[in-house]
């Protein structure tokens, strides 16, 4: 084939128009022959700008050769190329394949900069920042590309970073200013960042135990930091082990002195720890010991031998059943297939020497399959009380037990324990299997919530505790015995925040028919509790006529004195929320005069969730907080309309968790005294 010269075409863009002129004489060829052609865009560059320059050529070439006019070249299909200055450029492609080549020229026009004036704006996260927690600030102006940033965070700090991040030591409501700039000149953007009060870092430090480890002795990890409460831990060995549990264990395989270090953080900040620990070599020459169960075995029954040596850690173990079969295993498990008394060796060892023991273990014929029986202590349990099951099977000796406690829990163990969560009445059942067969027992365990209880009544807001503005708070109580006979009942303190599965009780107190006893300082004269304590109670009885009433009230002597102060009714289970009630709290002042609170108490000893929905007096959603409470919990937000202040707002709370129970109340101050108001919720 022959190939011939390609024809040269000069491409001007001129404007919207595009001309394209023969440069060359034109040449008719044989097969295919690529066809130069190529795009570019942008369409108007200016100098510094990348430009992408695209091969549109035909024919298939396979080889490209770009000339940029400046002095540039490239040997891409679809190079991107950047003209540093203004001018008109001729850039060239030339193309080639086996059967020939080709090439094209396009004019492009390059401008000045071209920079506009940049149009500020910003985002932040959190939305809703605490104190001394980390702002993430992002830069995300239009417009003309910025190449200066200031910002005022207006707490006396600024940064001229393009994404800072800054953290504000008080709560309060925060302007937060940007201004970018470039050479066509700058402009300024404002957003209100609200911080509310948080905690401050965390300060790391832990303790260990024992003071002076041995080469794999188990080390107790105890972290004892300080400031703000952790949410998480990262520990390092300095071993190639880590953790990230608060209190870990960890046993060191090698002498020497190790660097622990734990690293603690939190919404505010992070810090860490480090304390040099020494483990020597473990020198102690192990006492041979071990038990064996059951202690009277059957034929063909399994055998669980336990080491219990003492002195130092054994290093290795070496058992001998006197059957012709042996285990190095620390803790084996083992059948004999003849009946027999045989003598049982464990031999353990360690670097500085080793010891054994010897004991007799007699094997019977199993003759008959197991009578399955068990007892239970103690015979009356309580919610979270453990109960000890005990087999007491008769027949033939067990080979396996199977238990099922009826809430879930099952077990394998002989003679097992369980605590449940809930008062009911659970089916427990024991299955009981030998070789020779198998046999089931079965039995009703009645789970009460207290020793005396039937009927609980929350309190669901109880102070011992300094306020806002020099006041300080205490609650009394009012009990009266509406019914017929004596009551017998006793308090249970519910500290704010804390998992109350297993409260404090108090001593059991009594009443005659139509009396009546009143509390003053319950928190202090009952539970011997001092400043400054803040939670909930509840009141446990025999009775289903009691009438409770609290009194949380300013102090007369306090800085800022009330009067007769904030009256709560108790809370009978039945008058609990529950879950997809929904609870309206009007009346939620927050302005310079009044200042509104929520508390809510969980009614069940599981977690829950409470959804706290904000509205405006017109009726409009403001926003939805949430609040966990762990079982038998109480939380209060503080001033929860101060973001939308001056307001009259209300507030609807409501539970999806399945089985909840639990009430919320309103709490509006006098902001002058301190003097609190109880909203109670209605139910929609």
């Amino acid at each position: 084939m022959t190939h011939l010269k390609p024809q040269t075409r000069l491409l001007i863009v001129l404007g919207a128009a595009v001309i394209l002129l023969p440069c060359g004489p034109v040449f008719a060829a044989g097969g295919d022959d690529p066809v130069a052609d190529f795009t570019f865009s942008p369409s108007n560059p200016v100098a510094g700008q990348p430009v992408q320059f695209t091969d549109r050529s035909q024919g298939g070439p396979d080889t490209w050769e770009w000339d940029f006019d400046d002095g540039g070249n490239s040997t891409q299909r679809n190079p991107t190329y950047t003209f540093d200055e203004e001018g008109s450029y001729d850039v060239e492609l030339q193309v080639e394949n086996d059967e020939g080549r080709d090439d094209i020229r396009m004019e492009i026009v390059v401008s000045g900069s071209g920079v506009s004036e940049p149009e500020a704006s910003f985002s932040f996260s959190p939305s809703e920042p605490v104190a001394g927690q980390s702002v993430q600030f992002t830069d995300t102006s239009t417009g003309g590309a910025a190449d200066s940033w200031e910002w005022d965070f207006d707490d006396g700090t600024n940064s001229s970073a393009r994404n800072p991040t800054h953290s504000f030591d008080a709560e309060g409501s925060y302007e937060v200013t940007l201004t970018v700039s470039n050479s066509a000149g700058s402009s300024d953007a404002r957003e209100q960042v609200e911080v509310e009060e948080g905690q401050g870092e965390p300060e790391a430090s832990f303790s260990y135990s024992p003071a002076q480890p041995a080469v794999g002795q188990a080390v107790r990890f105890t972290d004892t930091s300080g400031g703000g409460d952790p949410e998480s831990w990262e520990w390092d060995f300095d071993d190639g082990d880590a953790s990230s549990a608060q209190n870990p264990s960890h046993s060191f395989s090698e002498e020497g002195t190790y660097e622990v270090r734990l690293t603690v953080e939190n919404a505010a900040g992070s810090s860490d720890a480090v304390e040099e620990i020494t483990i020597a070599t473990n020198e102690t020459k192990p006492q041979a010991n071990f038990s064996f169960s059951p202690t009277n075995p059957e034929v063909g029954q399994t055998v669980r031998f336990t080491d219990t040596s003492g002195g130092g850690d054994p290093e290795s173990w070496q058992w001998d059943f006197d059957d012709g079969d042996s285990s190095k295993a620390a803790n084996p498990t083992h059948s004999f297939s003849e009946e027999g008394s045989y003598e049982v060796t464990l031999q353990v060892g360690n670097s500085a020497g080793s010891s054994d023991a010897v004991k007799e273990v007699t094997v019977a014929m199993t003759e008959e399959p197991p009578n399955a029986n068990f007892s239970y202590s103690p015979s009356d349990p309580v919610v979270g009380q453990t109960v000890r099951f005990t087999d007491t099977s008769g027949g033939g000796a067990a080979e396996y037990w199977e238990w099922s406690f009826g809430d879930g829990g099952e077990s394998t163990e002989q003679n097992p324990t369980n605590a449940y969560d809930e008062a009911h009445s659970y089916t427990v059942s024991l299955r009981v299997v030998n070789s020779e067969g198998s046999d089931t027992a079965s039995k009703s365990v009645k789970v009460e919530i207290g020793p005396i209880l039937k009927e609980i009544t929350f309190i669901p807001a109880a102070s011992l505790a300094a306020g806002a503005a020099g006041s300080f708070f205490q609650t009394d109580v009012d009990i009266e015995n509406g019914d017929d006979v004596l009551a017998t009942f006793a308090f249970l303190w519910l500290p704010r925040g804390a998992d109350n599965k297993e409260p404090v009780q108090s001593d059991s107190f009594m009443l005659g028919p139509g009396a009546s006893a009143r509390y003053p300082n319950i928190l202090a004269e009952v539970f011997g509790l001092s400043a400054d304590v803040n939670g909930a109670i509840a009141i446990i009885s025999d009775s289903e006529d009691l009438a409770v009433m609290s009194r949380t009230y300013n102090l007369p002597n306090a800085k800022a004195s009330g009067t007769f102060g904030q009256a709560i009714p108790g809370v009978p289970d039945d008058e609990l929320l529950r879950a997809g009630d929904r609870g309206r709290i009007i009346f939620m002042s927050q302005d310079d005069d009044f200042r509104a609170n929520l508390g809510c108490v969980n009614g069940r000893i599981y977690n829950l969730r409470v959804f706290i929905d904000l509205y405006d007096p017109e009726g409009a959603l403001l926003e939805t907080k949430t609040m966990d409470l762990a079982p038998w919990s109480n939380k209060q937000l503080n001033k929860i309309f101060n973001a939308y202040a001056p307001t009259d707002g209300y507030a609807v709370v409501r539970s999806n968790t399945s089985g909840a129970a639990f009430y919320c109340y309103g709490s509006v101050l006098d902001n002058t005294s301190s003097d609190p108001t109880t909203i109670t919720p209605v139910l929609q």
